[in-house]
């Protein structure tokens, strides 16, 4: 899994990277496919932080974004965000297999 990190007028500091990866691994137990990770953190006017999260997996390719005065709880809130996404896609896609196989035939009354 390859985590990429972009800060738009913002300094990627070490806790902050590690804290972007850690909330990437945690989400790596829901879903194991996942090929690439690209974040992107951007400050704007000194009081909008802005998380944007791009994640690619095998099958599916998802896009998040959140904003709030904390760098740190937009890249939390942002990584929730797409955990929901990855699983409901997930499921959809569960339910949407066609099972075939043991179908009992039901002969009509006569």
């Amino acid at each position: 899994m390859k985590v990429d990190i972009t800060g738009r007028h913002i300094e990627i500091t070490e806790p902050l990277r590690k804290f972007a990866t850690d909330r990437v691994e945690r989400m790596h137990g829901v879903v194991d496919d996942i090929i690439e990770v690209h974040c992107v953190l951007t400050v704007e006017k000194h009081q909008r932080h802005v998380a944007e999260a791009n994640i690619k997996t095998r099958h599916d390719f998802h896009h998040g974004q959140e904003v709030s005065t904390d760098m740190y709880t937009s890249i939390a809130t942002v990584m929730d965000k797409l955990e929901k996404q990855i699983l409901r896609s997930k499921d959809k896609t569960i339910s949407r297999k066609r099972h075939g196989g043991d179908r009992e035939t039901v002969e009509p009354e006569a």
